[in-house]
């Protein structure tokens, strides 16, 4: 494989420092990383900012403001920072890179590493550290563990499913429904709403989804102890929200030229599904991942663990905010910097 073929952003910094090199999801791109106003989720069909809202509060507007029927609330505003901004502000060699088959088998993800560290080898005489989200994780660990003749120093694993993700089942159920709904979707014109539903139909059906499954044979590969020392941290989240829906409801002020907005939730994903199957589950089996205080939304928090990971740290946050979180970061920072990597 030739790197050229490869989507690359690569941002030198000071020699005499482990290069750092960043995997991203599933559904994601590179510019979850270094450019996350551009990076996209759920298959590249939404902007990741709809999984950054928070319930939007009521206000005053004026009565010639056009107000929309439905939001997802409020989205964080300003620019969006990363562990890859972080340390590229400290000049450290960071790259980061597209998955050149993201929806393919994990063996397809280990030949761009592997194409990318022969081409940096003036930048990994200091070793390398990986930096991966969601599957992106356990590609990092996997990687780690079973590819001798990398020079890899340390992996940290943001909300990746070690242990696979009961939603993976989920997906490969209703991906079932794809031989039935594509054909009636193949005419839909680039970057509708049905091109949409078209693209999540596709990924949800994909080999990178049914190598997540607890229990494929990808998941009993990862190791219970590696036959190398590496440096292992794991990040675990357990705000299951992930995107809610409003109703925009609006009163005329006594002044008339004025109104009052309120928002009233519709539904909540996945919280509105959580409930759904806790009334057609028996107490208690309802996904973890699914399930605040359990899950990010994604990935239960109990998966996001490594049985020999050196430190896991855990957070209130879904699996997109945990990503740009400052105290997630800090605390990341902390220990790349007491390992002397930083």
């Amino acid at each position: 494989m030739d790197i050229k073929t490869l989507d690359v952003y690569f941002r030198e910094g000071m020699r005499g420092y482990p290069l750092f090199v960043f995997v991203h999801g599933l559904g994601m791109d590179k510019n979850v990383w270094v450019c996350p106003e551009r990076s996209r989720v759920l298959a590249g069909s939404y902007p990741v900012n709809v999984m950054l809202s928070r319930p939007p509060q009521s206000k005053v507007v004026s009565s010639r403001e056009p107000l929309p029927l439905i939001t997802t609330g409020e989205h964080r505003q300003g620019e969006l920072r990363t562990l890859f901004h972080d340390l590229t502000a400290l000049d450290i060699p960071c790259l980061s890179f597209t998955l050149q088959r993201p929806a393919n088998r994990v063996v397809h993800a280990i030949n761009d590493l592997l194409c990318i560290l022969d081409v940096c080898k003036d930048y990994t005489r200091h070793g390398v550290v990986i930096v991966g989200h969601s599957r992106g994780g356990v590609i990092a660990r996997w990687f780690a563990e079973s590819v001798a003749e990398a020079p890899v120093l340390g992996v940290v694993a943001i909300s990746a499913p070690n242990e696979g993700s009961t939603l993976a089942r989920w997906a490969t159920v209703l991906s079932r429904f794809t031989s039935l709904v594509l054909p009636y979707l193949n005419e839909a014109e680039r970057g509708s709403f049905l091109s949409k539903i078209r693209g999540s139909f596709s990924f949800l059906g994909s080999k990178a989804v049914r190598e997540m499954l607890p229990g494929s044979d990808f998941i009993r590969s990862l190791a219970r102890k590696p036959a190398k020392k590496f440096f292992m941290m794991t990040i675990g989240a357990t705000r299951a929200e992930l995107l809610s829906l409003y109703k925009v409801q609006s009163t005329p002020c006594n002044d008339n030229d004025n109104r009052m907005v309120t928002y009233k939730k519709l539904l909540s994903i996945p919280e509105t599904m959580s409930k759904l199957l806790a009334t057609l589950l028996p107490e208690g089996l309802a996904p973890e991942e699914i399930t605040d205080g359990l899950g990010d939304g994604i990935v239960s928090e109990r998966s996001s663990r490594v049985p020999y990971a050196d430190r896991h740290l855990v957070y209130p946050l879904n699996h997109v905010e945990v990503l740009f979180d400052e105290t997630v970061r800090t605390d990341i920072l902390a220990e790349l910097k007491q390992q002397g990597f930083i």
